[in-house]
């Protein structure tokens, strides 16, 4: 297996996007090569699979951790089926995890997300919304790791060109949808109790990364680990309390425009 890897990580006293409050940051790039596991495993066939990931965990409470990524994955072709077309799809995943609730941020990062997707198919957003509320779930937790975003996978069923440009657009829109929230909220003053609440919703954020995300699936193929590890918060808190509202929204996905 050949993997090609780029980890960038960036400490609060490097980043400058959230001021005094600046967040944990990390950004992966990397390139896969091995034989196709599952099914083709008998095929002689061999996979490729590409990902930018970009994950950004504040230090005031009161802004929002944000994930996205686009994925690219693609097999050779059958050797014994001439003729045979490659096999190949997209995904995407993106989604806001906060610890405190200001449903107007959530319904201007969905707007943006809604509008990205408008713009190819208007059966997108609410597709890979709802696709969104189900794979970010905590089964043993019964909740939502976040709120707000959209979730695709196996996307190859439209021209790939076009494909391409949509998994472009989306991930050229978070950054910009997620800036605006950032400058209201990084300058809020908080507490110690804010802190520690924080801190549990991160403890949710490690469980889930760790437990359901595919991308652990990765190092069964011969991933680095710190590909996974890098996108974990700096510090995180399990204990049994919570606080309703939050909780509320991460058990029952509603629709957020």
């Amino acid at each position: 297996m050949a993997s090609h890897s780029l980890t960038l990580t960036s400490s609060p006293s490097s980043f400058n996007l959230c001021s005094s409050h600046r967040p944990h940051l990390s950004t992966n790039f990397f390139t896969l090569h091995f034989p196709c596991p599952g099914k083709r495993s008998g095929l002689g066939l061999r996979c490729s699979f590409s990902i930018e990931k970009e994950v950004l965990h504040p230090k005031n409470p009161v802004a929002p951790t944000l994930h996205f990524n686009i994925r690219y994955f693609e097999t050779d072709a059958p050797k014994d089926v001439p003729g045979a077309p490659r096999q190949w799809w997209f995904g995407n995943g993106t989604d806001l995890t906060p610890a405190y609730i200001f449903e107007e941020d959530v319904k201007h990062f969905d707007s943006i997300q809604k509008q990205a997707c408008d713009k190819f198919d208007p059966s997108f957003y609410p597709r890979f919304k709802k696709c969104c509320d189900d794979y970010f779930y905590i089964k043993h937790g019964d909740e939502r790791r976040g709120l707000g975003g959209i979730f695709f996978d196996d996307l190859n069923y439209y021209d790939q060109e076009m494909l391409l440009s949509f998994a472009t657009e989306c991930a050229s829109s978070v950054i910009p949808a997620y800036i605006l929230i950032v400058e209201k909220r990084k300058d809020t003053p908080f507490t110690e109790q804010h802190k520690a609440w924080q801190q549990l919703r991160r403890g949710r954020y490690v469980e889930f990364n760790l437990v359901y995300d595919h991308c652990p699936q990765i190092l069964k193929t011969g991933g680095r680990i710190e590909n996974i590890l890098v996108s974990l918060p700096l510090s995180a808190r399990w204990e049994y309390d919570h606080e309703w509202k939050l909780l509320d929204a991460c058990i029952n996905p509603k629709e957020w425009i």
